[in-house]
């Protein structure tokens, strides 16, 4: 099972995802991390506004991704903090780490809230043939790929799924 991604600059991008045990040491991973806050802001249209804080060493940003769309418009840190103060039900946070299994690899650890004990991994690939290729380490645990349970949205105002 693989998902297409929606991505402008290259249509054939395909992510796997696979769920991971607690306690991975991620000492050993490579390129640092980033720190992401996702919030979900409903319009009344019935879509979804996504407003996301990236977080690393050097760097931050924040930008806005409306109803779904790949395209991203800045916003300022003020913007978004009030937009995350105002919306706790609906957000969701956590730690990417580059992990030395494939090109375009990150280990996602969550926090806080009912989501603190997930671990998830995903693999971002340049086509299908590739991701099915993939030869999946041992210490992958069950492939997600697909599930809508486990998007950031739905992960972010439901919880982690229950099996």
């Amino acid at each position: 099972c693989m998902s297409k991604l929606q991505n402008g600059n290259n249509p054939e991008m395909v992510r796997r995802v696979f769920l991971t045990p607690k306690g991975i040491e991620i000492d050993h991973f490579v390129g640092g991390s980033k720190r992401v806050r996702e919030v979900f802001r409903r319009l009344r249209s019935g879509g979804v506004d996504r407003f996301v804080a990236l977080s690393s060493s050097d760097k931050e940003s924040f930008f806005r991704i409306t109803n779904g769309q790949d395209e991203r418009s800045i916003i300022s840190s003020e913007l978004f903090e009030k937009v995350w103060e105002r919306n706790p039900d609906t957000r969701v946070e956590f730690i990417k780490y580059n992990i030395p299994v494939a090109d375009n690899a990150e280990y996602l650890e969550f926090e806080g809230g009912l989501l603190k004990n997930l671990r998830l991994a995903e693999i971002e690939f340049p086509d299908g043939a590739t991701a099915k290729a993939f030869d999946i380490p041992t210490w992958f645990d069950r492939e997600v790929t697909g599930d809508p349970r486990y998007s950031n949205e739905q992960l972010a105002t439901h919880g982690v799924p229950l099996e």
